[in-house]
């Protein structure tokens, strides 16, 4: 029995010795002195304080959006009462409906508010908020995202309120008060769009134009504007500047987000897996390898025209976190285990609804120079149509071709890059003409 002990541990100590050096090196080569040096725009605050507008600042008015009563903020997201807004939530379902995905949603809004009209008190004071929200000259995330807080600003409820005005404003005092209101909301969410830092806040932008810009395409398609109301129309979907198209300075907002965000992750872990973790983490080496992987090359693609954006990613992108031959494997382990959830991560799908976005103005553009065309007639021939989209200026923002007339479901369209739905109707049944032969 002795005998057969010690046989075992003189087999088990070269097992042991071995396990120890591993450990050993593990811990040596995830120890300070063998850290990277940080690229540039990896570490540092979210924004800076210079930066930080406390006055006319919408981002603080819509943090403040849905608190209970008067001006003051319910300290946390959403009201202080959680069901104190779905009521009229209930009674709006066309609030919630998703222009980039859905066509026809001020239609059903104005259904909605033809059995319903809007008289709720609490829900008339939100409009109003929402519309002084919009006035602000700056929308400043600073406070916010240096905060590190879970508190974001009521996003969600501004966009049901800013398309549930529309729809009263409409039916209260008629198409020139829906335009102007149409053109305050372009100014706001583009306003966040050039302004915002987070993607987040980009992306609710992105959503809030793509709102406006379909309701102004419903207004068109009823065939009754005027010329003028038709040249108000156009001012509100005009091109968007160059700085609200390019997303490089949010993809750097989340790179410097990433060490709040990779600290989550970690809280998250099993207690054994978080400490292994902790041993085996080289802090700068990982915010390097995520910015080498994902923030510099979508900062790139960002930049690029719609046409060499969607050439890359057909080729196909793809984030390397995986375990790596060199260096050694167990560099930053626990830097490459905590960057696992992002290889699945498509950052460049943001890229593309900017572009898909700008394609949908310009088709909301012809859909206004096909109404002008019309010369105040009843109905459209669809040959004239079909001229009028050879004609144009606008063009598919990925091909460079004319956009797609189709005659039997009267609408323009372009294959959006993402899942939305780029497309917009032309007004009325269109009068079909025989071919010449």
């Amino acid at each position: 029995m002795t005998e057969r002990r010690s046989l075992l541990i003189r087999a088990g100590r070269p097992a042991l010795i071995v396990l120890g050096l591993a450990l050993a090196i593990l811990l040596i080569v995830n120890s300070d002195p063998f850290d990277q040096e940080p690229d540039v725009g990896t570490v540092g605050e979210v924004a800076s304080e210079s930066t930080v507008h406390t006055s006319e600042n919408a981002a603080i008015d819509l943090l403040e959006l849905a608190a209970a009563s008067g001006r003051e903020s319910s300290g946390r997201a959403g009201s202080e009462d959680p069901g104190l807004d779905q009521d009229w939530l209930d009674r709006y379902p066309g609030a919630s409906c998703n222009p980039r995905s859905q066509l026809g949603c001020l239609a059903r809004l104005r259904e909605d508010l033809a059995r319903a009209p809007v008289e709720d008190a609490r829900l008339l004071m939100l409009i109003d908020r929402y519309r002084a929200a919009r006035r602000r000259a700056h929308f400043d995330e600073s406070a916010v995202l240096r905060s590190g807080s879970a508190v974001q600003p009521e996003y969600a409820m501004a966009l049901r309120l800013a398309r549930i005005n529309i729809a009263v404003q409409l039916e209260r005092f008629g198409v020139d008060a829906a335009l102007a209101e149409l053109q305050a909301d372009r100014a706001f969410w583009e306003r966040v769009l050039r302004q915002g830092d987070s993607m987040l806040a980009r992306m609710v932008a992105v959503a809030g134009l793509w709102s406006q810009l379909q309701f102004v395409a419903e207004l068109v398609q009823a065939g009754t504007l005027s010329l003028d109301q038709l040249r108000v129309a156009d001012a509100t979907v005009l091109s968007l500047p160059e700085d609200a198209l390019d997303l490089g300075p949010a993809f750097a907002t989340e790179q410097r987000s990433l060490p709040s965000a990779l600290d989550d992750l970690r809280a998250q872990q099993p207690l054994i897996r978080r400490a292994f973790i902790a041993l085996t983490l080289q802090p700068n080496a990982t915010l390097n390898r995520f910015n080498r992987q994902l923030t510099r090359p979508m900062i790139e693609l960002a930049g690029a025209s719609p046409e060499a954006f969607r050439m890359r990613v057909d080729e196909g992108l793809q984030p390397d976190f995986g375990h790596r031959v060199m260096p050694p494997g167990l560099f930053n382990l626990g830097g490459t285990m905590l960057l696992q959830p992002f290889r699945s991560h498509r950052p460049w799908d943001y890229i593309g609804r900017i572009h898909d976005l700008s394609g949908m103005l310009g088709l909301v553009r012809l859909q206004i120079e096909i109404e002008r065309s019309s010369n105040g007639t009843m109905g459209l021939e669809s040959d004239v149509v079909q001229r009028v989209v050879d004609d144009s200026r606008e063009r598919d923002p990925y091909t460079g071709q004319i956009v797609q007339w189709d005659r039997d479901t009267q609408t323009l369209g372009f294959d959006c890059y993402g899942e939305s739905v780029c497309q917009v109707r032309v007004r009325g049944q269109l009068r079909q003409f025989p071919s010449s032969t």
